[in-house]
């Protein structure tokens, strides 16, 4: 399950993620990825909000995996101390490469041998995205 959130759109995110780790039997909990964007490090989600999720992430990477976004990196400090801000912008590029979506590089040797292209795994997504329009 993939959440893509701006500003006040990761709150749908946090009350579905809750609701579904508190179920007694959470052995069988989809994958999650939150991607975040925030103008600015300051104006990243509270630290009641964000630092309980980097603290999932961290003990369980396996079922849950958190990338936070800040267009500028202004010099304010981040509401979470954490090495998983980035400063840049989102681009369609970053997005593929954690979503898993570039093909995978050709060597020589497979375009000499003609060898085909592995296709992509296909799995089942659901993706949900909040924030401003555009």
């Amino acid at each position: 399950m993939l959440q893509i959130s701006g500003g006040t759109g990761i709150t749908p995110f946090v009350q579905l993620f809750n609701t579904m780790i508190s179920k007694e039997n959470n052995e069988n909990l989809p994958k999650f990825t939150l991607i975040h964007g925030s103008p600015t490090p300051q104006e990243l989600p509270p630290s009641v909000i964000l630092k309980p999720l980097v603290d999932f992430s961290a003990q369980q990477s396996d079922k849950f995996n958190i990338h936070l976004f800040v267009d500028a990196d202004d010099g304010s400090k981040p509401t979470v101390s954490t090495a998983q801000v980035v400063p840049e912008r989102l681009s369609e590029h970053r997005l593929k490469e954690i979503l898993g979506l570039n093909p995978p590089a050709r060597t020589w040797t497979d375009s000499i041998l003609r060898r085909p292209v592995p296709e992509p795994r296909k799995s089942r997504r659901l993706y949900l995205v909040c924030g401003p329009e555009g």
